[in-house]
């Protein structure tokens, strides 16, 4: 984390695992394991277009992106879940790489914001 304490380095580094995100539907849904029964290009879109709009709010206000990217993740998390149990192959590993992402997206600002809660409140007594 960062001197000042804002949470910077946490948001920063849950906004790279969201650019991650990008890149992995991209490399998952169009080329490495593509959907037998749909369009690879759709899916792919479907599957990336909410990860840019979440570098999109965080573009304008950082705090803000950091919140919805880790609202996010948690349904990326059920999906890799269920396709890592299911799956086989290359579908379970992609899937294993989708649920470290996601806890890449929420553990580092949940990390930092219960780090600041017993910081403010050690300093309260």
């Amino acid at each position: 984390m960062n001197p000042e304490g804002n949470g910077s380095g946490a948001q920063r580094f849950a906004l790279n695992a969201a650019g991650a995100f990008v890149v992995l539907q991209l490399v998952w849904n169009g080329w490495l394991a593509p959907p037998r029964h749909s369009n690879p290009v759709l899916v792919a879109a479907l599957a990336t277009v909410p990860w840019l709009l979440v570098l999109a709010a965080a573009a304008r206000n950082r705090a803000r992106g950091v919140l919805w990217g880790g609202a996010l993740a948690l349904f990326y998390f059920a999906h890799g879940v269920a396709v890592a149990w299911s799956g086989a192959g290359i579908a379970r590993a992609l899937a294993l790489v989708e649920i470290a992402l996601s806890l890449l997206v929420i553990l580092p600002p949940g990390w930092w914001a219960w780090r600041e809660r017993r910081r403010l409140r050690a300093t309260a007594r």
